[in-house]
């Protein structure tokens, strides 16, 4: 038999324990999730606390999607939008399942945009905090990527497929990032499973992830001190992905074999040199990160990529500048395996979001022209979000 003394005993230790717990949860992450939960809230006050849209199609294209996909045809086999057309699964029908349960469509695609605006910040916390353990400097990460233009464009055009993929881009670096150091199965499907989240929002999304995933992998084989077994661990967990990607992303890859697709799913450029010259930047707005594509905050009158509301350019202009030196003087400080590839992402963000133009814009144009689905994004401007993610780390 326990006496009544001993239980007393055993509960005082474990609110002991519990409390050093809850402590440490408060003074560890806590404060910084919270402040990007106020920044998300505030950065978004107008589209929250009232009935206020962003401009344009894009929104108004989610909003009718997620009321089209709700109830039974969330699961249909067929597409709501389009008589007798076999459907595809994507991110209506995750849209539409929520507004089932939400009974809002307006409200079911404001919950998401906020939630995705504050993972964005959130995932970058993790990463900086993740790969550099200084919480300080990943809540200004944070705050820096979730205030970038590349970011705040989207979710004030109601871009909600960039916006997720934003969020989900730090993410997606930190697990790539863990698989890379070593072979686990746990480790590998976590991965698999948010690259599969990104690809059914819209499989074109994680065009613009590959390349930086990619880069990572070239750096941490190329700079680790056992570059055979880097190399040898990355084939393994090649080999264990592809099928594991293959096999999470059934639902879209059956389709697209039997030519149930949409039309801008092509092998081809889709789009003509016109186009990637209109979305396409000079070389110093490129690497500040002032994307052309800025959704529709030129129709308001207040802001385009030639002023802003709030001060004279020139400042703006400054301000941006300083980040950039910030971010790149980070490598007087450390040169390792992570601060390398951040630089170089930058840089490759930067020169991809020039696209066609000059300088040396010809090796865009002969990807644009042989490369099998490199001409399929029209807005070069958009590889800038892994620009943001760079500079905010860096800086």
């Amino acid at each position: 038999m326990i006496s009544a003394r001993a239980i007393s005993e055993v509960r005082r230790g474990s609110r002991a324990i519990a409390l050093p717990r809850l402590r440490a949860l408060g003074s560890g992450h806590g404060p910084p999730m919270g402040l990007f939960a106020l920044a998300s809230l505030w950065m978004m006050r107008a589209f929250v606390f009232s009935a206020a849209l962003p401009a344009g199609t894009d929104m108004l294209g989610f909003v009718t999607r997620a009321r089209e996909n709700a109830g039974a045809a969330a699961t249909s086999l067929w597409a709501p939008s389009v008589f007798g057309a076999p459907r595809q699964f994507t991110l209506d029908n995750v849209l539409g399942g929520l507004t089932t349960i939400t009974h809002d469509p307006v409200a079911t695609v404001k919950m998401v945009a906020v939630l995705t605006l504050f993972a964005s910040g959130a995932f970058a916390y993790l990463l900086s905090h993740g790969w550099f353990g200084n919480r300080v400097a990943a809540s200004f990460a944070g705050l820096l990527y979730m205030g970038s233009q590349a970011a705040v464009s989207r979710w004030a055009s109601g871009q909600l497929n960039l916006e997720i993929t934003i969020a989900l881009g730090p993410l997606l670096i930190l697990l790539w990032s863990r698989c890379l150091d070593g072979f686990e199965v746990g480790r590998m499907v976590a991965f698999a499973l948010c690259l599969s989240g990104l690809a059914l929002v819209r499989l074109d999304m994680v065009l613009y992830v590959l390349p930086f995933l990619g880069l990572l992998a070239v750096v941490h084989v190329m700079l680790a001190r056992e570059q055979r077994k880097a190399a040898l661990d990355l084939l393994r967990a090649a080999g264990f992905l592809l099928p594991a990607l293959l096999a999470l992303n059934a639902m879209q890859i059956v389709p697209l074999m039997e030519g149930i697709r949409a039309p801008w799913v092509s092998s081809g450029p889709l789009f003509s040199t016109s186009n990637l010259v209109e979305h396409s930047l000079a070389a110093y707005p490129s690497v500040l990160g002032f994307g052309r594509e800025i959704g529709y905050l030129g129709f308001t009158g207040q802001q385009t990529w030639f002023s802003h509301p709030w001060v004279p350019t020139w400042f703006y202009f400054a301000a941006a500048s300083s980040i950039v030196v910030l971010a790149y003087a980070a490598l007087l400080r450390r040169r390792d395996e992570r601060t390398l590839f951040l630089a170089s992402a930058a840089i490759l963000a930067t020169f991809l979001a020039k696209g066609i133009r000059g300088p040396f814009g010809s090796p865009y144009m002969w990807a644009v022209r042989n490369v099998p689905f490199f001409g399929n994004p029209r807005n070069p401007n958009r590889w800038l979000i892994f620009q943001a993610l760079a500079y905010a780390l860096l800086a």
